[in-house]
């Protein structure tokens, strides 16, 4: 079996992603009782760097979360620490000078640690490498969305593969779990004018799975995927995005759907709750509860920032994570991209201690 295993991890690391035709689950990463009920934050590159982990991690510590996220390639696609992966030279700015010693550290002071990546959103790779990424149909060059960002072709062989072998150095340095983000396709009125090259009639939410399995035959440590919250209440991928609930669940372990006001519009807010994220929290959970039932975890990101959110502050925050536990979720993660968690903290300290 171990040989097997080599193979497969092998051939997804470094040759064509898969064939057609239905996907089958993978047996090879699990996800420990602790895993699964883990509560944490996720904590900004630049913040981590002038702070420090073990401050960052003592702060979590004492408002009884047990997790942290540490980006390990962002938003911009940089990849944060000294990565072999040929392709990925030139998008390497080594903020992590020894990321192995800092995840150790986190580990042995009690931290479950989260290796996050930003899968095809990438203006690094984009700009070295324009052959995998998606082109605008009036310029023959690389696409950019509203925000003025490049993508990377999600359906390309050799995209997918990179990412696979990224995710296999971030095994390697001791990471007990990576996470998925941005992994759909590009979604903003400017996608009109968006063309994929891969692209040959395969149904998105197919090549999102595809690229899944490869990781997950690959990694001996569990796949957490970031999907959007409006995700929950659609089946199937209505919106072309890539992002099927069912479609992900057999190559993963975890689910984190970003259930943020900001995103659910006015009118999902609309009621006569004092603070309406808490319905929305509550009904998506159950949602993913209902239609995936307990093969993954739900780790919902919980809003910890203030945009778009109506009475934001601690009883917001104690709101949504009353909401998280009472609709089932088995763990929770808090979002604020400046790592800024005042309030979270604040709202935690009153709460008292959480009782499994």
């Amino acid at each position: 079996m171990r040989i097997i295993r080599f193979l497969l991890a092998l051939a997804a690391a470094s040759g064509p992603v898969l064939a057609r035709g239905d996907i089958p689950p993978s047996p090879y990463a699990e996800l420990t009782g602790r895993g699964r009920e883990v509560r944490g934050l996720f904590v900004s590159t630049p913040h981590l760097a002038i702070r420090g982990h073990r401050r960052i991690g003592g702060l979590a510590r004492a408002a009884r979360l047990d997790a942290v996220v540490i980006d390990v390639k962002d938003e911009r696609g940089r990849v944060l620490f000294a990565s072999e992966v040929p392709a990925l030279q030139g998008s390497r700015v080594v903020v992590h000078r020894d990321l192995r010693a800092l995840v150790s550290d986190l580990r042995n002071r009690g931290h479950y640690v989260i290796g996050r990546v930003v899968c095809f959103k990438d203006d690094s790779l984009t700009t070295a490498r324009p052959d995998l990424a998606v082109l605008d149909d009036r310029t023959g060059r690389p696409w950019r969305s509203n925000s003025r960002s490049r993508w990377l072709d999600p359906g390309n062989a050799e995209v997918q593969s990179i990412l696979v072998a990224l995710s296999r150095e971030v095994q390697t340095l001791g990471f007990d779990e990576v996470q998925f983000d941005y992994v759909r396709y590009p979604v903003d009125r400017l996608t009109e004018h968006a063309v994929f090259p891969s692209a040959d009639g395969t149904l998105r939410r197919r090549v999102v799975a595809r690229f899944l399995q490869a990781a997950d035959a690959a990694l001996g440590i569990p796949i957490s995927v970031d999907v959007f919250g409006l995700t929950t209440f659609r089946t199937g991928d209505p919106t072309g995005i890539g992002q099927s609930l069912e479609d992900m669940a057999p190559h993963v372990e975890v689910i984190s759907p970003m259930l943020y006001a900001s995103d659910f519009g006015s009118n999902w807010i609309r009621t006569d709750h004092a603070h309406p994220i808490g319905p929305i929290v509550w009904k998506s959970i159950r949602n993913v509860r209902e239609r995936l039932g307990h093969a993954v975890a739900i780790r919902p990101y919980l809003q910890a920032f203030g945009f778009r959110a109506p009475g934001y502050g601690p009883e917001f925050m104690q709101v949504q994570i009353q909401a998280a536990r009472g609709a089932g979720a088995d763990g929770y993660l808090f979002w604020n991209p400046g790592t800024s968690y005042g309030t979270v903290f604040q709202t935690l300290a009153r709460m008292g201690p959480f009782r499994r």
